[in-house]
């Protein structure tokens, strides 16, 4: 009963308050095409209207005020379009900005007794290379690099030395007045950033010798702080995109360094920064993968939607599912995102739609080898970064697309040389019958065999 209450109040409270969290309850979606026109509609107005990078909590925080417009226009969207409820629509509308009112209102009374504790930093030596890191398995590709690192986050998280640092009214007025624009960030969300940023500071004004930051692509404010007080410092600061290809959705920090996978300068436009190359993929034992002798054939399907359109996700993976019956003699394996498996009702999801099928395993680990050294064939209904891992690792990928102006990694595959397919229902069973019987799942190597050594 009472967990029956919680996981009720959590959905709605998901719906209401998180950016873009009423996609899920909505039952008929807009067309995609009208969904990408929001995107970039909210784009532009990130681009003219918001402080990108430098040393200011916009820069900081452009994500979060990008997804909030991002939820604002998709509403109206989804309003005009009638595939929302316009009692829904108010309800939305009401709860955020009673919440956002309760949080400022939460945000002037804690910063009356700021009072900033970090550990002693004079206790670390110089001349490392800043990271900041909550240990995932994407964010191990620092261990690559050959150089001595210094996480940030472990050491602020564990250390028992601490270190008052004291803060000023103008620093207090700053926070006021953001905040007093952006009422829809958390104010904890907010304060940790400042007090992170203190703490920084503080540490680069001691050991500014030989230094170094190193981030990934995942512009958190945190990290997004960290690079900016970097490059104002004048510390070699330094982006790593775990991808190939960044689309109109991204931004970054302009000026900046990028370490990037080597691929076509087709996306210069989009961004304007110095490039260094790898001519690699850390994250990825593709030679090793490549050489695996696959026993039996297996046939990996990534599923999800970026957005979570519940409804819309459900149609694709039924009509998948119900073709795939054919293949009974096939073992399947499942992989949705990770995050997926924090949440019990997409749990059941999965488990139900896996019942479709004859032989069929979901994986749910956080590491991705088992699932690319496992699959011979691998299926995708949504763009995703498995999907450049696989093509790596010399897996044959079908992207599987029944809707119109669907996006299953097309920036990728149209400036790539990998093998990949675009199936539907009526030629999917021929196809991977096809790749079978023709053995057809060798690539070429995309990457030169030299070992990777950077920074």
């Amino acid at each position: 009963m009472v967990k029956g209450i919680f996981m009720f109040l959590k959905k709605q409270i998901k719906t209401l308050l998180v950016n873009l969290g009423f996609l899920q309850t909505i039952e008929t979606h807009i067309s995609n095409n009208s969904f990408k026109k929001q995107i970039l509609k909210s784009r532009k107005f990130i681009i003219k209207n918001v402080k990108t990078y430098g040393l200011s909590y916009e820069s900081f925080f452009v994500w979060i005020i990008y997804y909030n417009k991002l939820n604002n226009n998709l509403l109206m969207e989804y309003l005009n379009k009638r595939n929302i409820r316009f009692s829904l629509f108010l309800l939305i509308k009401f709860s955020r900005s009673i919440f956002f009112i309760f949080d400022f209102i939460f945000f002037q009374f804690i910063i009356l007794f700021l009072k900033i504790e970090y550990l002693d930093i004079k206790k670390f030596e110089n001349e490392k290379i800043f990271i900041f890191t909550k240990g995932k398995s994407k964010e191990q590709f620092y261990k690559y690099f050959e150089n001595d690192f210094f996480d940030l986050y472990s050491i602020y998280k564990n250390s028992k030395y601490k270190l008052t640092i004291n803060t000023n009214f103008y620093e207090i007025y700053c926070l006021f007045k953001f905040k007093f624009n952006y009422q829809f960030i958390s104010s904890l969300s907010l304060l940790n950033v400042y007090y992170f940023k203190k703490y920084f500071e503080t540490f680069l004004s001691l050991n500014k010798g030989g230094a170094k930051v190193l981030i990934r692509e995942g512009m958190t404010p945190i990290t997004k702080m960290i690079y900016e007080v970097g490059y104002a410092n004048n510390i070699d600061s330094r982006i790593y995109l775990n991808t190939l290809i960044y689309n109109y959705n991204s931004f970054f920090p302009l000026p900046s360094v990028l370490l990037q996978h080597k691929c076509s300068d087709h996306y210069n436009y989009l961004i304007k920064a110095d490039k260094k190359i790898i001519n690699d993929n850390p994250n990825l034992n593709w030679r090793l993968n490549r050489n695996i002798k696959k026993k039996k054939t297996k046939v990996g399907i990534i599923l999800g939607d970026f957005y979570n359109r519940y409804s819309l996700q459900n149609y694709i993976d039924s009509n998948l599912f119900d073709s795939l019956r054919e293949l009974s003699n096939i073992q399947f394996i499942i992989r949705p995102h990770p995050q997926e498996f924090s949440d019990r009702p997409r749990i059941n999801y999965y488990h139900n739609l896996s019942s479709k099928l004859n032989k069929v395993e979901i994986d749910s680990s956080s590491n991705i080898n088992y699932f690319i050294n496992n699959s011979s064939i691998v299926i995708s209904t949504c763009t995703s970064t498995l999907v450049e891992e696989c093509s790596h690792s010399g897996i044959t990928i079908l992207r599987y697309k029944i809707l119109k102006n669907t996006d299953i990694n097309d920036d990728f595959f149209n400036v790539t040389k990998f093998i990949n397919y675009t199936v539907n229902n009526k030629n999917l069973i021929h196809c991977i019958n096809n790749i079978i019987s023709n053995n057809k799942n060798k690539q070429k190597n995309f990457f030169s065999n030299k070992s990777l050594r950077l920074l």
